[in-house]
Order: C-alpha cells, then structure tokens, then sequence
C-alpha cells in the first residue's frame, strides 16, 4: 500500500538521522540523554534571558513572549468554554500555565535552579541541566496527560472509520519512539559503552576486537524486542487502514496475516535471543575482556507480541467467518 510505504520511507529517514546524530554529536552518556527532557524550555529560556539583557526594548519584548507563552494554555481553555466544547480534563489547563510560567522563570534564570532543588554549593554546576531535566520532564508529563485524557473524550461519538485512522496514526507514532530508542539511545549507550572499554584497557596489547564484536552482538540482541514492537506497529497500521476500507475484505485479512505472523517470529527471537548470547558468551569467555550475562525475559515486549497476535487471529477468523456466510448467502 502507498501509505505504508511512505510510512516506512519515513521511518527510515528517521532512523537514518538519529543514527548520524547518535554519532555525531559529542558525549554519549546517561546524563546527555535526560537532556532531551529540558528541550525546547531550556533553549526558550536562553533566548529570553539574552533579549532581556540586549536592552530596554529588548527587556519588554522578552516579557511579552515570557507572558504570552505562560498564558497560551488559558488562552486555550477560554477558547474552550466560549465553544462549550470544554470537559472535566480541561481543569489542568490552568496548571499547566501556572507551570509554564513557574518553569520557563527558573529557566531565563538558572541560577536560582540548584537553589530551588536545595543542591550544595559544589553541586551547582552539576544541577543545573539535571535540574532543567526534571523542570521539562515535569512540563511534558502533565500535557501528556492532559492529551491522553482529551482523546479519551474524543474517542467518545466517534465512528469506526475516525478512530481507525487515530489509531493508525498512534501506531505510526509508536513505531517512531521505537526506531528512535534503537537509532539514536541505543546507539549512544553503544558507543559509550566502547569508549569507557578502551579507556580501561588502553594498554599495549589489549585484544578488544573480540569484545567490540561480542559488545555489538549483544547491542543488536538488546535492541531486537524494540525492533519487534515497531515491525509490529508498523504491520498493525497496515491492518487499520485495510479494516478502513473493508473490514472482511481480502485485504484485511491478509494484513491480520502478516501480523501473526510476524508476531510469532517476533516471540521466538525475543525469547531466544538472550539464551543464545549467554551461550555464546559462555563458550569465547577466555577471549572477552568485558561480558554481559543476562536471565532478564523482556515481559512487556512479549505481552506486547501476544496481543497483536492475539488480535491479528481475531480479525483472521471474523474476516474468514464473514467471507463463509457470504458464500453460504
């Protein structure tokens, strides 16, 4: 289908980016990523801490963007109320401003972060992107909140064919954090995990070559449920926009082929994956200067795996039962 080929070119455009930023940009490590939380708040913040300080107009035109960017969500909820199109979940929108004003303050001044998180003086430096972390953090967890709460409603009245394509587009989005959280965190931890091994074995002849190879099998294995649970969206929008068009047709029901199928090749690679490189581990050991046994069995990704399973077989045996009755008719 076009869509799904465009939804594959898109993710492989994603996947190609973060791969390129995850090895390009400098760092690598844990910290860089709690980073992300703090964006776009931590840049806003800079760009109104530096207007203020250009100078009188300068100082006005940072307060105005500073009030406005405040008030936005009221401005929203008063949208709301004059359409009479506001709900229960709409009593966060006023703190979620008095938020945005609390943390873009802290942000135009970051000097006073590590004061309001109580940090010791030799703590300040170090606080203050933790800091700006956990004030983002704080801001993204309570719009999502208010988002998932404002679907639910929406989901309420809708028709079959609407909440087939807010659910095509969910799993196009899912499928985006998972090729993201294999490109780019995946691949960052990766490259720190090489770099702190040659920094503890920068002596004359250490083998690593071993290690880097078995380090990258094990990289490939760890990423693999992430893997899974993006061919699975990726297969589970498909099966959406078939049901779209007919929901018993030929189509459907081979798209709820395909997701079994893929499913079950997905539960079987899961689960074998960490028995197979504890084994291989167990057997090149002498040869492997760092090891990472694991008996972890990754639960939400097989879950994840058995319900789409589930699903496909479900939607098989309707569309089958259906095309039955049709030439029984």
């Amino acid at each position: 289908m076009k869509s799904k080929r465009t939804l594959c070119i898109l993710l492989s455009a994603e996947a190609l980016v973060c791969l390129v930023a995850a090895l390009a940009l400098p760092g690598g490590n844990k910290p860089d990523m709690a980073a992300l939380y703090s964006v776009p708040f931590s840049q806003i913040g800079s760009l109104l801490r530096s207007l203020s300080l250009s100078g009188p107009a300068g100082n006005v035109l940072a307060f105005s963007l500073y009030l406005a960017l405040g008030i936005l969500p009221l401005a929203h909820l008063v949208f709301l109320l004059v359409c009479k199109k506001a709900g229960a979940e709409d009593i966060i929108l006023p703190l979620l401003s008095g938020l945005m004003f609390f943390v873009l303050y802290l942000m135009i001044n970051p000097g006073l972060i590590s004061d309001w998180l109580q940090s010791h003086a030799d703590d300040a430096a170090f606080m203050v992107p933790v800091g700006k972390a956990a004030l983002g953090g704080t801001v993204y967890s309570v719009l999502i909140s208010y988002l998932v709460f404002k679907a639910l409603r929406n989901i309420e009245g809708r028709k079959s064919d609407r909440l087939l394509g807010m659910l095509r587009t969910l799993l196009a989005a899912a499928a985006a954090v998972m090729v993201f959280s294999i490109f780019y965190i995946g691949v960052r931890d990766f490259a720190a995990a090489i770099r702190e091994l040659k920094g503890s074995n920068n002596f004359e002849g250490a083998g690593l070559v071993p290690t880097h190879l078995f380090m990258f099998i094990g990289f490939l294995f760890n990423q693999l449920p992430a893997a899974v649970a993006a061919l699975l969206f990726i297969k589970a929008a498909e099966l959406t926009e078939a049901l779209k068009i007919d929901r018993y047709g030929e189509a459907a029901l081979q798209a709820a082929e395909r997701l079994i199928r893929t499913g079950k090749i997905g539960v079987i690679a899961i689960t074998a994956s960490t028995m197979c490189f504890n084994l291989m581990q167990l057997i090149f050991s002498r040869w492997l200067r760092v090891t990472y046994y694991s008996t972890r069995l990754p639960l939400d990704a097989v879950i994840l795996t058995l319900a789409m399973v589930l699903l496909g077989r479900y939607i098989s045996e309707s569309s089958r039962l259906q095309q039955e009755n049709q030439m029984f008719i």
